[in-house]
């Protein structure tokens, strides 16, 4: 059995109350708050605090970044990395969304506990929103992509694989890749709006006299 995870809040601001009850209330337990470097008044729920130099030392600890900007999270960012501890923007766990603003947040990069991995250019556009409850070691790279509306990426199964590379414009597109699919789009594209890719139906349909499935996915 996985050893549990020490769960430690760091960054005490922004609205610090309000997002400790809604973690709370999904059921994620919380062991400790480590403030971060400056001081803070807010109500810390009566959660124990703890000192920097003490995360590392904690079994398995997991680190939920409650920063609002982008240079306190990229610090906490390089503090995790160097010692090899998981992390998570605490946005993601209260709404249960993954979108580019975010991954960028985080510097780019994702990877959910699940084997779902994204990797997203600075560049990207913030209208970009991922869907990976039910998916498992998908791979996502999104290059410098201008995004009008909105596009929805949502992985379904197992090992999917969406490609999209730079100067590709969208104005709002869905993008749904089933198992093992894969949906690579080049760079200088232009996407109109209502489009959806789809590389399955995701329902088998058989011929009525042979009984052979005649509908078999294909990457696009």
């Amino acid at each position: 059995m996985k050893d549990k995870k020490t769960t430690i809040i760091w960054g005490a601001y922004q609205s610090f109350d309000k997002k400790i009850d809604n973690l709370i209330k999904k059921g994620i337990e919380i062991d400790f708050v480590y403030p971060g470097d400056y001081p803070t008044s807010v109500d810390l729920r009566n959660i124990k605090m703890i000192q920097k130099e003490e995360i590392e030392q904690q079994k398995n600890p997991y680190v939920i970044i409650s920063f609002a900007k982008e240079k306190d999270i990229l610090s906490v960012i390089d503090f995790c990395q160097k010692r090899k501890i998981e992390y998570v923007y605490i946005d993601m766990l209260i709404d249960e969304k993954i979108t580019s603003k975010s991954i960028k947040i985080l510097g780019g990069k994702y990877k959910d506990k699940n084997g779902n991995s994204i990797c997203i250019s600075s560049q990207a556009s913030d209208k970009i929103f991922f869907d990976l409850k039910r998916s498992k070691n998908c791979s996502i790279v999104i290059g410098n992509v201008s995004v009008s509306e909105k596009l929805n990426i949502k992985m379904l199964g197992a090992g999917g694989k969406i490609f999209l590379d730079d100067n590709t414009t969208i104005f709002q597109m869905n993008i749904i890749v089933n198992r093992e699919g894969t949906v690579k789009i080049g760079k200088d594209c232009m996407i109109s709006h209502h489009v959806e890719l789809q590389q399955s139906d995701q329902h088998m349909i058989f011929d009525l006299y042979t009984g052979k499935r005649i509908n078999y996915p294909k990457d696009i």
